[in-house]
């Protein structure tokens, strides 16, 4: 329970935000179409992103991604059953507003997706409404 509670403590600090992989590929993905090999030098690279340090990644803005918002306030719940602890669902419910700030613009209906692009062919936009970011 302690290292649950020291995960909320972290997140809460990063503002909920974090870097993502594929942030480095949004980024990438725009010089490919300059640079014929990088395509393939992509492929390549794909399965030991994990590899790459710490250090790359923190050149990017930390972004708010709605799927980890959502099993963040999944997480919480569990926490307050556990320990009872009320500032969680307060911080549910600014969770709950930071996710409706993520909702896919263009969509009528509650829907999320990446806050990235991303994909080969087709390459899809980002916030383009997916099923598993928005269950």
């Amino acid at each position: 329970m302690t290292i649950a509670l020291e995960v909320n403590t972290w997140l809460k600090s990063n503002d909920y935000k974090g870097l993502d992989p594929f942030q480095l590929d949004e980024k990438l993905f725009g010089l490919i179409n300059k640079i014929p090999f990088l395509s393939s030098l992509r492929s390549l690279m794909k399965p030991f992103h994990t590899r790459i340090p710490t250090s790359v990644f923190r050149l990017n803005k930390g972004i708010l991604h709605p799927k980890a918002l959502g099993l963040t306030i999944s997480a919480n719940s569990y926490l307050y059953n556990k320990t009872g602890k009320e500032y969680l669902v307060d911080e549910n419910i600014n969770l709950l507003d930071l996710l409706l700030k993520c909702k896919s613009i263009d969509e009528p209906n509650l829907c999320w997706g990446h806050p990235f692009s991303w994909g080969d062919n087709p390459r899809y936009p980002k916030n383009i409404p997916l099923v598993c970011v928005t269950a």
